[in-house]
């Protein structure tokens, strides 16, 4: 029988989506999967860009920061860009790429190895869009192939990465965590059945690795949309208004 807590939640929820009605199916499946809170803060923000709607043509103009697709982190532009990135700007950009599933593994191996760069943004990059244990049984099963690695190799590449640093606790904090923290307790459980099945495995996570994420939201002064990072909107309304 559903508790109580459950029954209201369930009630704001509908309450919440209800007042969405004018929006289009697929937002309102997009919503769907959020909590009572989440679809609140999405109306606001949705009225809020309304509101502001004809200001973001001159935003979109002269609020360009770089291009990530066009610019390669390793380029001086690209240096400069990451110089200017703290663990906000480094976990929001990270979920961006993860959210659009249009990972570019150059950005998303230059965000792993910042010095900046927070254990919930590695573990963000590390379960991407799908459980690594599948990739873990690919490699099993295609170990003695030329191509090892397969379709897998930047994934594999990027795993490595976040592995490597929290094998040294090389994370600078433990601020933030991927927007489904229930996929690290997930993954934890498949990692010790796998161990007490007897399989090798490439990425044994550190138990000090679990611990200790707090979960916060990042607040980026960036935003990103498309491939195109501009200042944050409201930062640059701010600095207008002045």
């Amino acid at each position: 029988m559903p508790t109580i807590s459950k029954l209201i939640f369930k009630f704001k929820r509908k309450r919440a989506l209800r007042k969405l009605n004018k929006m289009n199916t697929f937002k309102q499946l997009q919503f769907l999967q959020s909590t009572p809170e989440e679809i609140v803060k999405a109306e606001r923000n949705a009225e809020r860009w309304k509101a502001t709607k004809h200001l973001r043509p001159d935003w979109e103009a002269t609020a360009h920061v770089i291009n990530m697709h066009e610019t390669s982190p390793g380029s001086a532009n690209g240096q400069a860009f990451l110089n200017t990135l703290d663990a906000h700007d480094i976990h929001y950009l990270a979920e961006r790429i993860y959210y659009d599933a249009m990972y570019d593994e150059a950005w998303a191996l230059a965000f792993v190895a910042h010095p900046e760069c927070d254990l919930g943004t590695g573990w963000l990059l590390f379960l991407g869009s799908g459980s690594p244990m599948g990739i873990e049984k690919y490699l099993r099963e295609n170990a003695d192939e030329d191509r090892p690695f397969g379709f897998y190799k930047e994934d594999v590449e990027r795993n490595d990465a976040v592995l490597a640093r929290m094998n040294t606790r090389d994370f600078k904090t433990r601020n933030f965590a991927p927007s489904d923290p229930e996929r690290i307790r997930e993954y934890r459980t498949e990692l010790k059945a796998a161990l007490r099945a007897g399989h090798s495995l490439r990425w044994q996570i550190p138990d000090d690795a679990f611990v200790g994420l707090k979960g916060f939201d990042a607040k980026s002064k960036y935003e990103k949309s498309g491939d195109n990072v501009l200042f944050d909107f409201e930062l640059w309304l701010a600095n207008r208004q002045r």
